[in-house]
């Protein structure tokens, strides 16, 4: 008796399956709704910056301060850290330096020991502004930051190369720089004046420089015009001394060129070498090159 009742029971579910089965022939049947799960766990998707770096590719200042204001938001660590230096350097770029300021505060508060990166500081050199004046603003803008002391340092360096600091950019160490140039020079310029004035003897010039090779032969080569335009005038064979007279004139001539070719290249070969040996005037937060 239970196992009719159990039967009657089931019936009704057997009668409703049936035609949702099928026949069991082989083929498919019909495809079942995906069944919802909750999500246990997240994946965070990495913000895409390459909207923003092609719109700034493009001049489109603007619309790529807006997209990098947007990443800002969403984006975590160095991601974040990526879209406020965009920002920083963008609001720079756009002339608004309260704005830069801002962005910069916002680093140095998510990480007390963040350094301002050069491209940010001399980011007003890619609108066409001249090196001095951007370090201008920058040293108004960002007196206390290493960075800026960076490239007011990196600029002072170059300066040096020239021999000359036009622009000392507050920096005691550029005046110590200067007075050491200014040794350097002194030393140059007397090694400049001996080997123009002993160049009226043809290759002397260039001895006194360490370059015997050149001056042997500049030597030489006077010395051969010299005797051959002396032997043809001797013979009387005016003709042949009037061919030799010019190359002999015209070594004597060129040799204090020559002469003073060479002693600014050594010059600037010898400063060069000195200043290699001078990254003790370097601040001690900026690493050597």
């Amino acid at each position: 008796m239970m196992r009719f009742l159990c039967l009657l029971v089931l019936l009704p579910t057997v009668v409703v399956a049936l035609p949702r089965v099928g026949p069991l022939d082989g083929t498919l049947g019909p495809t079942l709704p995906a069944v919802a799960l909750p999500m246990l766990g997240g994946e965070e998707e990495l913000p895409n910056t390459a909207l923003p770096k092609a719109l700034e590719a493009k001049g489109l200042l603007a619309p790529a301060t807006l997209e990098w204001a947007r990443i800002e938001l969403d984006a975590r660590g160095a991601e974040r850290t990526q879209a406020l230096e965009a920002l920083t350097r963008l609001s720079l770029l756009q002339d608004a330096p309260l704005a830069a300021e801002n962005y910069l505060q916002v680093l140095q508060a998510q990480n007390p020991t963040y350094d301002v990166p050069e491209n940010i500081l001399l980011a007003q050199l890619v609108a066409e502004v001249s090196t001095t004046q951007a370090l201008t603003d920058l040293q108004t803008r960002f007196p206390t930051t290493k960075g800026s002391v960076t490239a007011r340092w990196a600029d002072v360096w170059r300066q040096a190369h020239t021999g000359q600091i036009r622009q000392a950019w507050g920096l005691p160490e550029a005046t110590q720089l200067q007075q050491r140039l200014d040794e350097q020079a002194a030393v140059a310029t007397t090694q400049y004046n001996l080997a123009v004035g002993l160049s009226m003897v043809p290759g002397l010039g260039q001895a006194s420089l360490g370059k015997y090779g050149a001056a042997a032969l500049e030597l030489l080569g006077w010395l051969v015009f010299g005797w051959a335009f002396y032997s043809a005038c001797r013979y009387r064979h005016y003709a042949y001394a009037f061919v030799f007279v010019f190359p002999w004139v015209g070594l004597w001539l060129h040799a204090p060129v020559n002469a003073a070719i060479a002693a600014e290249a050594a010059a600037r070969l010898a400063r060069a070498e000195a200043m290699q040996t001078w990254q003790d005037l370097r601040p001690t937060y900026i690493p050597a090159t």
